[in-house]
């Protein structure tokens, strides 16, 4: 079962593909395809969990323009923790959405996005290496974008996913650097050869910079904290996807994956804890001058992201 998690990823690409053909024609009933997708990653999660151990798919040299190029899709039992809770979330949206956007007109393009949005978190918890999780990280912040500002006539929804899209293309760059200076050799992300990971060019402290400040974008920290007060404009099954520990948690999952390189750099470790406490105190403490309930949820979501923060800066989630 683990061997079929490592490939959790397509599970929604059919419900996707049928949703965008027209499958069923009515539109009323669009979204039933993508139904399947969901559950059956949660079943195979669990299952795998249970069963332990770990198994990966790689293919050498698909992206050459990056130093280490190879595709690696890991299923383990980090990774089939995440999906599990990935998998459990989404199926209830799912089941939620379909009455939630009943009488939409754009029930169809809803779905597809979920899907897309669905099969990006698990590439991006699959993923074996930086290269792959990239693309996962990438198709997580679109699909975000276009499921915020679904409802684009409505005042202030384009502004939010634009928001999101703006810090979301900063972790993406930072991201992008890191994964260009990360040298041959340097393994995959469960099985990092540190030695060799810092001997590119800026060393360790580069590398864990950029990816906290991947990770800070992703997860809302800092000064980035910016938009997911204002992603609650989207639907609100979306709001419940981006806040339930998917999306938002994928930061604080990078610097799990990627804790044998954070350290080495105890310098940025020791900021990553500052900063993780700083915005929890300052997002607890702004939820409670919120007047609309979803914005309060969404500071307490901050706050919470934040202690995670802090619990990697000191080292807690390492073995």
């Amino acid at each position: 079962m683990t061997a079929l998690l490592a490939w959790a990823w397509v599970f929604t690409l059919p419900g996707l593909l049928l949703t965008a053909l027209g499958v069923p024609a009515d539109n009323r009933k669009a979204g039933y395809a993508s139904l399947a997708g969901p559950p059956v990653m949660l079943v195979v999660a669990v299952i795998a969990f249970l069963q332990g151990g770990s198994y990966s798919v790689e293919f050498q040299n698909w992206l050459p323009f990056l130093p280490d190029g190879s595709f690696r899709s890991l299923a383990d039992p980090l990774s089939a923790f995440m999906l599990a809770i990935l998998g459990f979330v989404a199926t209830l949206v799912y089941v939620y959405s379909l009455g939630y956007m009943a009488e939409d007109p754009g029930r169809r393009r809803f779905f597809a996005y979920l899907d897309l949005f669905v099969g990006a978190m698990a590439l991006l918890v699959l993923a074996g290496d930086l290269a792959v999780l990239l693309i996962g990280w990438t198709g997580v912040g679109i699909s975000s974008f276009l499921l915020i500002s679904f409802w684009r006539d409505r005042e202030g929804t384009l502004g939010a996913g634009l928001q999101a899209l703006a810090a979301n293309a900063v972790g993406d760059a930072a991201l992008l650097i890191a994964a260009a200076f990360v040298p041959r050799g340097c393994g995959a992300l469960v099985t990092l050869n540190t030695s060799q990971c810092t001997s590119g060019p800026g060393g360790a402290e580069l590398i864990a910079v950029l990816l906290f400040v991947a990770a800070a974008a992703k997860s809302a920290q800092g000064p980035l904290y910016f938009w997911l007060p204002n992603a609650m404009a989207g639907p609100t099954p979306i709001s419940a996807l981006i806040h339930a520990a998917t999306m938002v948690a994928a930061g604080v999952y990078l610097l799990v994956r990627t804790h044998a390189l954070i350290e080495e750099a105890p310098t940025v470790a020791l900021w990553i804890a500052i900063i993780g406490v700083v915005t929890a105190l300052a997002a607890s403490v702004a939820s409670f001058f919120q007047g609309n309930f979803k914005k309060g949820i969404a500071y307490s979501t901050v706050a919470q992201l934040g202690y995670m923060f802090a619990a990697v800066g000191v080292g807690a989630p390492f073995p």
